[in-house]
């Protein structure tokens, strides 16, 4: 699998990814790389952490700090043993977590032909980013206009559809301010899915979770044209 991931104004990338299936719309994620982390596995040749128990008890563990096994549950030790090399040093009676997330995701924009189609997945993301439904275009009927708006508001993203001029946005419903809940193993897993879709030369995925590059199957990517970045006004980057 093969993509181009285009950089906006650094240091936010974007990358049109499908994570859910190929029922699911597209998603086009702004994010921030974390440079030294990235280096890190380069350096190490580290594989993408995706199993989200292994990701439970990494997050548990303290960034480059020793921690005595004891510590540690049975279940806890089995999942440890799977993380893949460059993750954690098992030492004796100690473990440490060298680790870390790849990137920080800014929004999420989910690609839907309408609100139905696209409310669960821009939900899924709640917990973790701001977020938003790219629409086709505003909605005509008045009944459909109003429902957006409710759900919207009531949710908490932005509902936006492209503007006059390549490369713009506008804004029907504005996202709610965001506040960041903690940031646990979930919000991991997703920056891992992202990174390991968004650049499969560094991250080169596990048999059958890699995608073509056509933007309609499960872990597929595509550039996309533009992007929107939250807090840059009603504009593409």
């Amino acid at each position: 699998m093969s993509a181009t991931v285009e950089s906006g104004p650094a240091p936010f990338q974007r990358a049109r990814v499908v994570l859910f299936g190929p029922v699911c719309p597209p998603t086009i994620f702004t994010y921030q790389l974390d440079t030294a982390e990235v280096e890190r596995r380069e350096r190490q040749q580290m594989a993408p952490l995706l199993a989200r128990d292994v990701l439970e008890v990494l997050h548990k563990l303290p960034l480059g700090e020793a921690v005595p096994r004891s510590r540690l549950t049975d279940i806890d030790k089995r999942a440890l043993k799977r993380a893949p090399a460059g993750a954690v040093v098992r030492e004796g009676r100690w473990v440490t977590r060298l680790a870390a997330p790849p990137l920080r995701v800014r929004f999420a924009l989910v690609e839907a032909r309408d609100v139905g189609a696209g409310l669960v997945e821009v939900n899924r993301y709640a917990r973790f980013c701001p977020r938003g439904l790219l629409l086709p275009g505003e909605p005509t009927d008045p009944v459909a206009r109003a429902e957006l708006h409710v759900q919207a508001t009531y949710w908490g993203f932005g509902a936006y559809v492209p503007g006059k001029r390549p490369g713009q946005l506008r804004t029907l419903v504005d996202h709610r301010g965001y506040r960041a809940p903690h940031r646990g193993a979930g919000h991991w897993q997703l920056c891992e899915y992202v990174f390991a879709h968004a650049h499969p030369d560094n991250n080169p995925l596990p048999h059958g979770l890699a995608g073509g590059t056509g933007g309609t199957t499960p872990g597929s990517v595509t550039p996309p044209g533009s992007t929107f970045i939250p807090g840059e006004g009603d504009r593409y980057r």
